[in-house]
Order: structure tokens, then C-alpha cells, then sequence
């Protein structure tokens, strides 16, 4: 994956696969034994791709917006609450509000407890298996994970973020892997720190210049510790990486660059190029048809093709204009409820 801009195409592509994977997973795992369950049995592993994104993409924006501890500490946690926080706090209130509601129906029993309300705050400050009670849904407790990873990366940006040389981030490499070992605690995000280890040094692969082979043996040896926690964790990792560094960016630009010419767009072009070099001087040239069928395509090939030809030309004559185009929209009646296009294209 290159380094090309605050908006890096990858991880949105990694994303939609992790958010896939989750998603299959959830489908699929209530079904029957038999080829379409077993196809989503491990789909949960999405869960860790997202850790390694995670890893990977707080530190890097973290550098590209230059981050101080003291002066950027409170923006930071602002936007990642902006950004997590909305969508999880719906989610808990419709759990919390669709059975109260259904319940007012004759068609359905359901209701709100007081108990349920204090659940549903506990949900909000992501307390809810520290008080001994069950989430809303199973999936929530990612999203507390995620949330104690922001406070860490906040405390550790220092070391994460230092330019001079890797001895800082080689010495926090090392209490990551004691802190995952060490962890038995699945409530805290230090069981998973390994996990986002990986999205670290994808971070300081691409932004400290860290080596190749050194980046291969810290993934290792973070392989290594989170085998010790759930070995189908490296799995959801290295899915991870594999989707960071893969070339789907330029493969797009590549998809969006091909054409391919259909024969009868070929005849018009040649038609109305024919017409151009053939008709007299002072002529107009007609181009109708309706909505769809590919004027715009057509006056755009026409125009790159004729400015091509007139490049001598315009060397020795700078003031030329080799072609020029306009469009007007025509009303037909005020009962047609449609409008065709006239495409006027002049040439000297």
C-alpha cells in the first residue's frame, strides 16, 4: 500500500472486507450444518481485521495531523467519539425502545423496566460487563475494546509517533507482547494489544521507513503471543495485511480507465469526423438523439481527436481554436415532459 494521501483507498477496501466477513459470519452461523454455514464459520475473524486497521490507521492520521499530546489530546478523543459514538447510541436506544413500543400495539407484549434503563446506561459508558450484565447485542463488545485502544494510543502517540529513530517503538513492542502474554482479562484491550500490533507496524512500515525483515520478525513474534490467546487471531491479522498492502487502488484506476468502444459509437465518430473534414466552410453540423445514448462520449472523443490533429498547427498558430463546443437543452412542448439535446461542434 503506497503512501498517497490522507485518504488511503486500501483501508476503506480492507474495511468492506472485515465489515463482510463480521457480516457473513452472522448470517451464516444460525443455519444448518452443511457448505453455506461452514463458508461463515469464521467470519468472526473480521472482528481482528478491524484491530489491525485500527492499529494501522490512528497513528498514521495521528502523524499526518503533526498530533501533540498536550495541545490535540482532547480533539482527538472528540473525533473518535464523533465518529463511534452516534451509530452505537442509536443502536442501544432502538434495543432499548422497539419492545416498549411494539408493547402499546394489541398485537404484541413487550415493555420497559427500570431495569432495562439501567442497562441501557451502562451500555453508554461501556460498563456493562464490569456490572456483571449482558450486552444489548454480543457485537458491542468490540466496540468497548476499540474504545479503551483510543485512550491507550492517546498515552503511547509519544513513543508511536517519535521520528528520530525506531528504539522507542522497538522498547513499547516489547510491553505489548508482555501485555498480551501476561492478559487473561478479556473485558480489557490488553489481551488484543498484539493484534493491533500488527496495524503498528504496517504504520511504521510506511511512515518510519521501518525494514521489511524487521517488520517480518516483530509480526512473528506478535503471531507468536496472540497464537497463545486464540491462534485463529493471527488468521483475522493476516487477512488484514494481506487487504492493507494489497494493490486494489491501482487495479481500480485501472477498471476505471478501460473502455470499451461500442461498434455503433465507432460509426458515428468516424461519420461525424468524416462530415467535419468533408463539409464546406461555415457549415453546421447536427448531433441529435436522446438522453443516454452517448453524444457526450462522442463530442469528447471527437474533440481529443481533433485538437491532436491541429498540434502543428497550434505550435505556429497559438491564437487557432481547433475545435469549439457548445450544448443547448430544447424544450419540445410543455405536454412531452422531455427534452432532447443539440450538440453544435464548429470548426474553422
Amino acid at each position: 500500500m503506497r503512501d498517497s494521501g490522507e485518504r488511503l483507498q486500501a483501508v476503506e477496501y480492507t474495511r468492506g472486507v472485515a465489515a463482510f466477513m463480521v457480516m457473513w459470519f452472522h448470517f451464516t452461523y444460525l443455519l444448518p450444518d452443511g457448505v453455506l454455514r461452514a463458508s461463515g464459520l469464521y467470519g468472526y475473524l473480521g472482528v481482528e481485521a478491524f484491530f489491525v486497521i485500527s492499529g494501522f490507521i490512528i497513528p498514521y492520521s495521528m502523524d499526518l495531523r503533526h498530533y501533540r499530546l498536550g495541545r490535540d489530546s482532547w480533539t482527538f478523543i472528540g473525533r473518535r467519539i464523533i465518529r463511534l459514538e452516534p451509530p452505537y447510541v442509536m443502536s442501544v436506544l432502538l434495543i432499548l425502545c422497539v419492545p416498549y413500543l411494539a408493547g402499546l400495539t394489541p398485537w404484541f407484549d413487550g415493555g420497559m423496566t427500570a431495569h432495562d434503563v439501567y442497562r441501557a446506561a451502562l451500555h453508554l459508558f461501556y460498563l456493562v460487563p464490569w456490572a456483571g450484565e449482558d450486552w444489548f447485542s454480543t457485537v458491542y463488545w468490540s466496540l468497548a475494546i476499540e474504545f479503551q485502544y483510543y485512550f491507550l494510543v492517546l498515552a503511547a502517540a509519544p513513543v508511536l509517533l517519535y521520528r528520530k529513530n525506531l528504539w522507542p517503538q522497538r522498547a513499547f513492542f516489547l510491553l505489548v507482547m508482555a501485555a498480551g502474554y501476561g492478559s487473561d482479562e478479556s473485558r480489557l484491550v490488553f489481551m488484543y494489544l498484539p493484534v493491533f500490533g500488527f496495524g503498528f507496524l504496517q504504520f511504521l512500515f510506511m511512515r518510519r521507513g521501518m525494514a521489511l525483515w524487521e517488520c517480518a520478525s516483530w509480526a512473528a513474534a506478535f503471531a507468536a503471543v496472540t497464537y497463545t490467546q486464540d491462534g485463529t487471531w493471527v488468521i483475522g491479522a493476516v487477512i488484514a495485511l494481506i487487504a492493507l498492502n494489497a494493490p486494489w487502488p491501482a487495479r481500480l484506476r485501472h477498471f476505471q480507465d478501460f473502455t470499451v468502444a461500442h461498434p455503433r459509437l465507432v460509426d458515428a465518430k468516424e461519420r461525424l469526423l468524416a462530415a467535419i473534414r468533408e463539409c464546406a466552410p461555415n457549415s453546421v453540423i447536427l448531433v441529435l438523439g436522446p438522453t443516454g445514448v452517448g453524444k457526450t462520449t462522442l463530442r469528447m472523443r471527437v474533440e481529443q481527436l481533433l485538437t491532436a490533429e491541429s498540434l502543428a498547427a497550434l505550435q505556429t498558430d497559438p491564437a487557432r481554436l481547433p475545435e469549439c463546443a457548445d450544448r443547448l437543452r430544447i424544450p419540445l412542448s410543455s405536454l412531452a415532459q422531455r427534452r432532447r439535446e443539440l450538440r453544435i461542434i464548429g470548426l474553422d
